[in-house]
Protein backbone atom coordinates (compact mmCIF):
# COMPACT_ATOMS: atom_id res chain seq x y z
CA UNK A 1 0.00 0.00 0.00
CA UNK A 2 1.20 3.57 -0.72
CA UNK A 3 1.88 6.54 1.09
CA UNK A 4 -1.36 8.10 1.55
CA UNK A 5 -4.24 10.04 3.19
CA UNK A 6 -8.38 10.50 3.16
CA UNK A 7 -10.63 13.21 4.64
CA UNK A 8 -14.48 12.84 5.02
CA UNK A 9 -16.65 15.67 6.24
CA UNK A 10 -19.98 15.01 6.54
CA UNK A 11 -22.97 17.76 7.69
CA UNK A 12 -22.95 18.56 11.41
CA UNK A 13 -20.14 15.71 12.29
CA UNK A 14 -16.47 15.77 12.89
CA UNK A 15 -14.10 15.22 9.89
CA UNK A 16 -13.03 11.91 9.97
CA UNK A 17 -9.20 11.28 9.24
CA UNK A 18 -7.90 7.95 7.64
CA UNK A 19 -3.61 7.68 6.88
CA UNK A 20 -1.38 5.55 6.20
CA UNK A 21 1.94 6.02 8.03
CA UNK A 22 5.05 4.36 5.81
CA UNK A 23 7.86 4.31 8.24
CA UNK A 24 7.92 4.32 12.33
CA UNK A 25 9.85 6.56 12.73
CA UNK A 26 8.63 10.45 13.44
CA UNK A 27 11.07 12.20 11.34
CA UNK A 28 11.20 10.13 8.27
CA UNK A 29 7.27 9.71 8.12
CA UNK A 30 5.63 10.92 4.66
CA UNK A 31 2.34 11.75 6.27
CA UNK A 32 1.49 12.68 9.22
CA UNK A 33 -1.10 14.02 11.58
CA UNK A 34 -1.80 16.50 14.65
CA UNK A 35 -4.54 17.45 16.59
CA UNK A 36 -5.84 20.69 19.02
CA UNK A 37 -7.42 19.74 21.61
CA UNK A 38 -8.39 23.24 22.85
CA UNK A 39 -9.79 24.08 19.58
CA UNK A 40 -10.61 20.75 17.71
CA UNK A 41 -8.13 22.13 14.48
CA UNK A 42 -6.94 18.61 12.99
CA UNK A 43 -4.28 18.80 10.15
CA UNK A 44 -2.91 16.12 8.25
CA UNK A 45 0.18 16.62 5.76
CA UNK A 46 1.76 14.18 2.89
CA UNK A 47 5.24 15.86 2.45
CA UNK A 48 7.54 18.56 3.95
CA UNK A 49 7.05 21.77 4.82
CA UNK A 50 10.96 23.81 3.83
CA UNK A 51 12.28 27.04 4.83
CA UNK A 52 10.58 26.69 8.89
CA UNK A 53 13.05 29.36 10.26
CA UNK A 54 12.01 31.69 7.97
CA UNK A 55 8.40 30.96 9.32
CA UNK A 56 9.95 31.16 12.42
CA UNK A 57 10.40 34.91 11.85
CA UNK A 58 7.18 35.69 10.23
CA UNK A 59 5.02 34.01 12.52
CA UNK A 60 6.34 34.10 15.78
CA UNK A 61 3.51 33.34 17.79
CA UNK A 62 3.32 29.66 16.05
CA UNK A 63 6.24 28.82 17.74
CA UNK A 64 5.50 29.16 21.34
CA UNK A 65 5.69 25.34 21.95
CA UNK A 66 7.83 22.47 20.88
CA UNK A 67 6.92 21.29 17.25
CA UNK A 68 7.20 17.59 16.80
CA UNK A 69 6.02 17.45 13.08
CA UNK A 70 5.14 19.73 9.85
CA UNK A 71 1.64 19.09 10.11
CA UNK A 72 1.84 20.51 13.88
CA UNK A 73 4.02 23.72 12.76
CA UNK A 74 0.89 23.78 9.79
CA UNK A 75 -1.87 23.63 12.50
CA UNK A 76 -0.13 26.28 15.13
CA UNK A 77 0.29 28.56 11.74
CA UNK A 78 -3.12 28.33 11.06
CA UNK A 79 -4.39 28.33 14.56
CA UNK A 80 -2.88 31.56 15.58
CA UNK A 81 -3.20 33.83 11.84
CA UNK A 82 -5.43 31.70 9.71
CA UNK A 83 -5.61 31.31 5.97
CA UNK A 84 -2.82 34.08 5.52
CA UNK A 85 -0.32 32.05 7.15
CA UNK A 86 -1.23 29.27 4.94
CA UNK A 87 -0.30 31.45 2.11
CA UNK A 88 3.33 31.52 3.44
CA UNK A 89 3.70 27.83 3.24
CA UNK A 90 6.71 26.51 0.84
CA UNK A 91 7.60 22.88 0.49
CA UNK A 92 6.69 19.44 -1.12
CA UNK A 93 3.30 18.81 0.15
CA UNK A 94 -0.44 18.20 0.00
CA UNK A 95 -2.29 19.27 3.12
CA UNK A 96 -5.78 19.38 4.83
CA UNK A 97 -7.25 20.67 8.07
CA UNK A 98 -10.39 20.76 9.42
CA UNK A 99 -11.60 23.87 10.97
CA UNK A 100 -14.36 23.26 13.30
CA UNK A 101 -15.30 26.77 13.78
CA UNK A 102 -16.45 27.22 10.05
CA UNK A 103 -17.22 23.40 9.50
CA UNK A 104 -15.02 23.21 6.51
CA UNK A 105 -11.57 21.27 4.94
CA UNK A 106 -9.71 23.50 4.02
CA UNK A 107 -6.99 21.64 1.33
CA UNK A 108 -4.10 23.16 -0.25
CA UNK A 109 -1.30 21.96 -2.77
CA UNK A 110 2.19 23.35 -2.75
CA UNK A 111 2.96 25.43 -5.91
CA UNK A 112 4.55 22.90 -8.15
CA UNK A 113 1.96 20.35 -6.92
CA UNK A 114 4.53 17.55 -5.90
CA UNK A 115 1.58 15.17 -4.44
CA UNK A 116 -1.95 14.85 -5.89
CA UNK A 117 -5.27 15.88 -4.00
CA UNK A 118 -8.51 14.72 -4.85
CA UNK A 119 -12.09 15.60 -3.85
CA UNK A 120 -15.67 14.94 -4.41
CA UNK A 121 -19.00 15.99 -3.01
CA UNK A 122 -21.74 13.46 -2.07
CA UNK A 123 -24.93 14.64 -0.86
CA UNK A 124 -24.21 15.94 2.77
CA UNK A 125 -20.32 14.50 2.64
CA UNK A 126 -17.29 15.48 1.40
CA UNK A 127 -14.28 13.41 0.61
CA UNK A 128 -10.52 14.41 0.05
CA UNK A 129 -7.94 11.51 -1.13
CA UNK A 130 -4.53 11.52 -2.14
CA UNK A 131 -5.24 8.35 -4.21
CA UNK A 132 -7.83 8.73 -7.21
CA UNK A 133 -8.75 5.56 -7.80
CA UNK A 134 -9.28 4.48 -4.09
CA UNK A 135 -11.75 7.18 -4.18
CA UNK A 136 -13.39 5.84 -7.25
CA UNK A 137 -13.62 2.98 -5.84
CA UNK A 138 -15.35 4.00 -2.24
CA UNK A 139 -17.80 5.88 -3.95
CA UNK A 140 -18.95 3.44 -7.05
CA UNK A 141 -22.11 3.21 -4.84
CA UNK A 142 -22.85 7.13 -4.20
CA UNK A 143 -21.80 8.47 -7.76
CA UNK A 144 -21.23 6.83 -11.06
CA UNK A 145 -17.25 7.16 -11.20
CA UNK A 146 -17.52 6.44 -14.72
CA UNK A 147 -14.05 7.47 -17.27
CA UNK A 148 -14.43 10.98 -18.00
CA UNK A 149 -14.36 11.52 -21.44
CA UNK A 150 -13.81 15.09 -21.68
CA UNK A 151 -10.85 14.55 -19.83
CA UNK A 152 -9.76 12.26 -21.38
CA UNK A 153 -9.76 14.45 -24.98
CA UNK A 154 -8.29 16.95 -23.15
CA UNK A 155 -5.45 14.78 -22.30
CA UNK A 156 -4.75 13.66 -25.90
CA UNK A 157 -4.52 17.32 -27.30
CA UNK A 158 -2.90 18.60 -24.65
CA UNK A 159 1.40 18.78 -25.46
CA UNK A 160 2.73 18.67 -22.34
CA UNK A 161 0.99 15.80 -20.70
CA UNK A 162 4.07 14.10 -19.06
CA UNK A 163 3.21 15.73 -16.15
CA UNK A 164 -0.80 16.34 -14.81
CA UNK A 165 -3.06 18.25 -16.96
CA UNK A 166 -3.61 21.93 -15.62
CA UNK A 167 -7.29 21.00 -15.11
CA UNK A 168 -9.73 20.50 -12.29
CA UNK A 169 -11.31 17.64 -13.82
CA UNK A 170 -10.31 14.22 -13.53
CA UNK A 171 -10.11 11.12 -14.76
CA UNK A 172 -13.44 9.99 -13.38
CA UNK A 173 -16.47 12.27 -13.70
CA UNK A 174 -17.66 13.90 -10.71
CA UNK A 175 -13.79 13.58 -8.89
CA UNK A 176 -12.23 16.76 -9.19
CA UNK A 177 -8.26 17.69 -8.40
CA UNK A 178 -6.63 20.46 -6.12
CA UNK A 179 -4.97 22.41 -8.29
CA UNK A 180 -1.42 23.73 -7.70
CA UNK A 181 -0.95 26.50 -5.23
CA UNK A 182 -4.81 26.67 -4.62
CA UNK A 183 -6.46 26.35 -1.18
CA UNK A 184 -9.90 25.17 -1.46
CA UNK A 185 -12.26 25.98 1.28
CA UNK A 186 -14.74 22.78 1.11
CA UNK A 187 -18.34 22.59 2.79
CA UNK A 188 -20.47 19.79 2.78
CA UNK A 189 -23.59 21.68 1.94
CA UNK A 190 -22.12 25.05 -0.22
CA UNK A 191 -19.52 23.25 -1.80
CA UNK A 192 -16.12 24.63 -2.91
CA UNK A 193 -14.65 28.23 -2.45
CA UNK A 194 -11.47 28.73 -3.70
CA UNK A 195 -9.43 31.25 -0.84
CA UNK A 196 -6.14 31.78 -3.08
CA UNK A 197 -4.93 30.86 -6.18
CA UNK A 198 -1.46 31.04 -7.21
CA UNK A 199 -0.42 32.79 -9.97
CA UNK A 200 3.10 32.53 -11.31
CA UNK A 201 3.29 36.08 -13.61
CA UNK A 202 2.69 38.04 -10.32
CA UNK A 203 4.84 36.05 -8.04
CA UNK A 204 8.08 36.55 -10.13
CA UNK A 205 9.17 40.21 -9.83
CA UNK A 206 11.00 41.40 -12.88
CA UNK A 207 14.55 42.05 -12.53
CA UNK A 208 15.41 45.37 -14.04
CA UNK A 209 19.15 46.36 -15.10
CA UNK A 210 20.41 42.99 -13.45
CA UNK A 211 24.04 41.89 -15.16
CA UNK A 212 24.52 37.92 -15.84
CA UNK A 213 27.32 38.47 -13.00
CA UNK A 214 24.62 39.81 -10.86
CA UNK A 215 21.52 37.20 -12.17
CA UNK A 216 24.01 33.99 -11.63
CA UNK A 217 24.58 35.31 -8.27
CA UNK A 218 21.36 35.05 -7.48
CA UNK A 219 20.10 32.02 -8.82
CA UNK A 220 23.12 30.42 -7.56
CA UNK A 221 21.88 31.42 -4.01
CA UNK A 222 18.56 30.14 -4.34
CA UNK A 223 19.91 27.37 -5.94
CA UNK A 224 22.23 26.18 -2.45
CA UNK A 225 19.03 27.04 -0.32
CA UNK A 226 17.03 24.65 -1.88
CA UNK A 227 19.34 21.93 -1.73
CA UNK A 228 20.34 22.92 1.45
CA UNK A 229 16.29 22.08 2.94
CA UNK A 230 16.41 19.22 1.23
CA UNK A 231 19.72 17.18 2.57
CA UNK A 232 18.29 17.34 5.60
CA UNK A 233 16.32 14.32 5.76
CA UNK A 234 18.00 10.72 6.09
CA UNK A 235 20.07 9.37 3.77
CA UNK A 236 20.62 11.53 0.38
CA UNK A 237 21.83 10.08 -3.17
CA UNK A 238 21.94 12.14 -6.71
CA UNK A 239 20.94 11.17 -10.03
CA UNK A 240 24.32 11.97 -11.54
CA UNK A 241 23.83 11.75 -15.71
CA UNK A 242 26.86 13.70 -16.80
CA UNK A 243 24.72 17.16 -17.83
CA UNK A 244 24.92 20.42 -16.48
CA UNK A 245 21.82 20.20 -14.08
CA UNK A 246 22.53 16.86 -12.74
CA UNK A 247 25.99 17.63 -12.22
CA UNK A 248 25.62 21.18 -10.73
CA UNK A 249 23.39 19.72 -8.25
CA UNK A 250 25.99 16.94 -7.21
CA UNK A 251 28.30 19.50 -6.82
CA UNK A 252 26.25 21.52 -4.33
CA UNK A 253 24.98 18.69 -2.15
CA UNK A 254 28.33 17.03 -1.90
CA UNK A 255 29.91 20.72 -0.58
CA UNK A 256 27.02 20.95 1.90
CA UNK A 257 26.82 17.61 2.83
CA UNK A 258 30.29 17.26 4.36
CA UNK A 259 32.05 15.27 5.96
CA UNK A 260 28.50 13.15 5.34
CA UNK A 261 29.09 11.15 2.10
CA UNK A 262 26.56 12.14 -0.79
CA UNK A 263 25.54 8.71 -2.61
CA UNK A 264 25.61 9.04 -6.63
CA UNK A 265 23.48 7.12 -9.02
CA UNK A 266 24.58 6.63 -12.48
CA UNK A 267 22.85 5.00 -15.62
CA UNK A 268 25.89 3.57 -17.73
CA UNK A 269 25.75 2.34 -21.49
CA UNK A 270 28.24 -0.28 -23.52
CA UNK A 271 26.48 0.34 -26.19
CA UNK A 272 28.28 2.75 -28.59
CA UNK A 273 26.09 5.09 -29.02
CA UNK A 274 25.03 5.53 -25.57
CA UNK A 275 28.40 6.04 -24.15
CA UNK A 276 29.08 9.63 -24.30
CA UNK A 277 28.14 10.44 -20.78
CA UNK A 278 29.92 8.59 -18.72
CA UNK A 279 33.26 10.62 -19.30
CA UNK A 280 31.38 13.88 -17.95
CA UNK A 281 30.33 11.33 -14.71
CA UNK A 282 33.60 10.40 -14.49
CA UNK A 283 35.26 14.57 -14.50
CA UNK A 284 32.57 15.29 -11.44
CA UNK A 285 33.77 12.21 -9.28
CA UNK A 286 37.60 12.99 -9.95
CA UNK A 287 36.84 16.26 -8.39
CA UNK A 288 37.18 14.25 -4.55
CA UNK A 289 34.83 15.18 -2.22
CA UNK A 290 32.65 12.66 -0.07
CA UNK A 291 31.20 10.35 -2.37
CA UNK A 292 30.06 7.07 -2.39
CA UNK A 293 29.54 6.49 -6.17
CA UNK A 294 27.10 3.67 -7.70
CA UNK A 295 27.14 2.61 -11.44
CA UNK A 296 24.18 1.23 -12.82
CA UNK A 297 23.53 -1.12 -16.12
CA UNK A 298 21.80 1.04 -18.47
CA UNK A 299 21.82 -1.33 -21.12
CA UNK A 300 18.93 -3.17 -19.39
CA UNK A 301 16.69 -0.10 -18.63
CA UNK A 302 15.07 0.17 -22.06
CA UNK A 303 11.72 1.90 -22.85
CA UNK A 304 8.79 -0.26 -22.79
CA UNK A 305 10.64 -3.89 -21.57
CA UNK A 306 8.97 -3.96 -18.91
CA UNK A 307 5.16 -3.53 -20.18
CA UNK A 308 4.93 -7.07 -19.61
CA UNK A 309 5.31 -6.96 -15.60
CA UNK A 310 4.27 -5.23 -12.88
CA UNK A 311 3.21 -1.99 -14.36
CA UNK A 312 3.44 0.70 -11.17
CA UNK A 313 0.14 1.90 -10.13
CA UNK A 314 -1.06 5.48 -11.50
CA UNK A 315 -4.10 7.18 -11.04
CA UNK A 316 -4.40 8.63 -14.69
CA UNK A 317 -3.22 8.24 -17.94
CA UNK A 318 0.20 9.02 -18.17
CA UNK A 319 2.36 8.94 -21.60
CA UNK A 320 6.09 8.87 -19.57
CA UNK A 321 4.74 5.46 -18.17
CA UNK A 322 7.12 3.83 -21.07
CA UNK A 323 10.43 5.36 -19.96
CA UNK A 324 9.66 4.38 -16.30
CA UNK A 325 12.08 1.29 -16.60
CA UNK A 326 15.41 3.84 -16.45
CA UNK A 327 13.71 5.75 -13.54
CA UNK A 328 12.70 2.11 -11.51
CA UNK A 329 16.61 1.06 -11.42
CA UNK A 330 17.41 4.22 -9.90
CA UNK A 331 14.69 3.84 -7.41
CA UNK A 332 15.39 0.07 -7.13
CA UNK A 333 19.23 0.71 -6.23
CA UNK A 334 18.57 3.83 -3.80
CA UNK A 335 15.83 1.49 -1.74
CA UNK A 336 18.61 -1.30 -1.52
CA UNK A 337 20.83 1.28 0.01
CA UNK A 338 18.55 2.77 2.72
CA UNK A 339 18.13 6.34 0.40
CA UNK A 340 15.27 8.19 1.57
CA UNK A 341 15.54 11.10 -0.66
CA UNK A 342 17.23 11.48 -4.29
CA UNK A 343 18.17 14.32 -5.95
CA UNK A 344 17.38 15.18 -9.82
CA UNK A 345 18.32 17.54 -12.33
CA UNK A 346 15.16 16.72 -14.05
CA UNK A 347 13.23 19.28 -15.67
CA UNK A 348 15.63 22.04 -14.44
CA UNK A 349 15.67 23.46 -18.54
CA UNK A 350 12.34 24.98 -18.05
CA UNK A 351 13.78 27.28 -15.71
CA UNK A 352 17.20 28.09 -16.75
CA UNK A 353 17.26 27.27 -20.37
CA UNK A 354 14.94 30.03 -21.79
CA UNK A 355 12.75 28.42 -24.26
CA UNK A 356 13.79 31.06 -27.29
CA UNK A 357 10.21 32.15 -27.89
CA UNK A 358 11.13 35.89 -27.44
CA UNK A 359 12.49 35.71 -31.21
CA UNK A 360 8.44 35.24 -31.44
CA UNK A 361 8.02 38.67 -29.19
CA UNK A 362 10.75 40.41 -31.34
CA UNK A 363 8.88 39.51 -34.78
CA UNK A 364 5.75 40.95 -33.23
CA UNK A 365 7.57 44.20 -31.93
CA UNK A 366 8.07 45.03 -35.46
CA UNK A 367 11.79 44.22 -34.43
CA UNK A 368 12.38 41.41 -37.42
CA UNK A 369 16.20 42.76 -37.49
CA UNK A 370 16.83 41.85 -33.71
CA UNK A 371 15.04 39.06 -34.73
CA UNK A 372 16.88 37.46 -37.18
CA UNK A 373 20.34 38.49 -35.25
CA UNK A 374 19.60 36.33 -32.43
CA UNK A 375 18.39 33.40 -34.32
CA UNK A 376 21.21 34.19 -36.41
CA UNK A 377 23.54 33.59 -33.03
CA UNK A 378 21.13 30.69 -31.78
CA UNK A 379 22.00 28.78 -35.01
CA UNK A 380 25.40 28.92 -34.53
CA UNK A 381 25.43 27.66 -31.47
CA UNK A 382 22.90 24.31 -31.55
CA UNK A 383 24.54 24.04 -35.80
CA UNK A 384 21.36 24.31 -36.74
CA UNK A 385 19.99 26.73 -40.29
CA UNK A 386 19.17 30.23 -39.73
CA UNK A 387 15.44 28.82 -40.55
CA UNK A 388 15.13 26.30 -38.53
CA UNK A 389 15.52 28.55 -35.72
CA UNK A 390 13.44 31.70 -36.86
CA UNK A 391 10.32 29.17 -38.22
CA UNK A 392 10.19 27.29 -34.80
CA UNK A 393 10.59 30.19 -31.96
CA UNK A 394 10.03 33.11 -34.16
CA UNK A 395 7.16 32.84 -37.18
CA UNK A 396 5.18 30.28 -36.31
CA UNK A 397 4.48 31.31 -32.46
CA UNK A 398 3.05 34.40 -34.13
CA UNK A 399 1.05 33.13 -36.31
CA UNK A 400 -2.87 32.92 -35.28
CA UNK A 401 -4.14 29.39 -35.00
CA UNK A 402 -5.89 28.96 -38.29
CA UNK A 403 -2.05 29.57 -39.88
CA UNK A 404 -0.61 27.55 -37.03
CA UNK A 405 -2.84 24.70 -37.70
CA UNK A 406 -2.23 24.65 -41.57
CA UNK A 407 -4.71 25.60 -43.76
CA UNK A 408 -4.91 21.24 -44.87
CA UNK A 409 -5.68 20.59 -41.56
CA UNK A 410 -8.32 23.40 -40.69
CA UNK A 411 -9.90 21.34 -44.37
CA UNK A 412 -9.30 18.20 -42.21
CA UNK A 413 -11.61 19.42 -39.04
CA UNK A 414 -8.44 19.53 -37.53
CA UNK A 415 -7.01 15.97 -38.08
CA UNK A 416 -3.44 15.56 -38.84
CA UNK A 417 -1.68 13.19 -41.44
CA UNK A 418 0.59 10.61 -40.82
CA UNK A 419 3.53 10.29 -40.19
CA UNK A 420 3.71 14.19 -40.35
CA UNK A 421 1.36 15.11 -37.16
CA UNK A 422 2.09 18.26 -35.68
CA UNK A 423 1.23 18.77 -31.70
CA UNK A 424 -2.14 20.55 -32.11
CA UNK A 425 -3.31 17.82 -34.30
CA UNK A 426 -6.16 15.05 -33.53
CA UNK A 427 -4.13 11.96 -34.59
CA UNK A 428 -5.72 9.99 -37.54
CA UNK A 429 -6.48 6.98 -35.63
CA UNK A 430 -9.07 8.78 -33.54
CA UNK A 431 -12.97 8.31 -34.33
CA UNK A 432 -14.50 11.44 -35.82
CA UNK A 433 -17.47 11.40 -33.74
CA UNK A 434 -15.48 11.58 -30.11
CA UNK A 435 -13.47 14.57 -31.68
CA UNK A 436 -16.35 16.59 -32.83
CA UNK A 437 -18.51 15.56 -29.00
CA UNK A 438 -15.76 16.40 -27.42
CA UNK A 439 -14.11 19.73 -29.08
CA UNK A 440 -10.93 18.54 -29.70
CA UNK A 441 -9.81 20.52 -32.36
CA UNK A 442 -11.67 23.28 -30.22
CA UNK A 443 -8.99 22.14 -27.34
CA UNK A 444 -6.18 22.36 -29.83
CA UNK A 445 -6.83 26.06 -30.93
CA UNK A 446 -7.70 26.72 -26.86
CA UNK A 447 -4.34 25.93 -26.06
CA UNK A 448 -2.50 27.97 -28.64
CA UNK A 449 -4.37 30.75 -27.75
CA UNK A 450 -2.92 30.24 -24.35
CA UNK A 451 0.53 29.05 -25.26
CA UNK A 452 1.14 31.79 -27.84
CA UNK A 453 -0.54 35.10 -26.32
CA UNK A 454 1.49 38.10 -26.09
CA UNK A 455 4.12 38.18 -24.66
CA UNK A 456 4.73 34.47 -25.95
CA UNK A 457 7.85 33.71 -24.10
CA UNK A 458 6.12 34.21 -20.73
CA UNK A 459 2.88 32.77 -21.81
CA UNK A 460 4.85 29.21 -23.03
CA UNK A 461 6.85 29.79 -19.62
CA UNK A 462 3.37 30.01 -17.62
CA UNK A 463 1.69 27.02 -19.58
CA UNK A 464 5.04 24.71 -18.94
CA UNK A 465 5.10 25.82 -14.72
CA UNK A 466 0.96 25.20 -14.87
CA UNK A 467 1.65 21.66 -16.23
CA UNK A 468 4.75 20.54 -14.12
CA UNK A 469 3.26 19.11 -11.54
Amino acid sequence: MRPQFEVILTSKEKAKFNYFLPQSSPQKMLVNFSEDSATGISAVLMGKIYYQNDLKTQFPQAFQQDIISDAALVLAIFREYGTAGLEKLEGEFALVIFDPKTSCLLALRDTLGNYPLYWLQTKNTIRINTNLKLLARQTQAEINAEINKDFIASFLMFPFAFAELPTKQTAFKNIQRVLPGTLLALNPQTGATTILSWDWQTKIPPQQNISLKEAGEKFTDIFRQAIKQRIQFGKIASHLSGGMDSSAVVCIARELLAPQKLVTLSLVYQMRSLVGETPYIEMVLKQGGAIESHFIDGDAALDFDWFQGNIPDHDEPYPGLFHLGMEKVLVDCAAKLGIDTIFSGSGSEFITEGNRYHLADLILQGQLYKAITEAQQWAKAKNQSLWSILSQFGIQPSLPPLLRLGISTWLRRGYGKWPNLGDFVIPPWIKPDFARKWGMKEKAIATLGQLHRYPIEQSYNQLVLQAAA
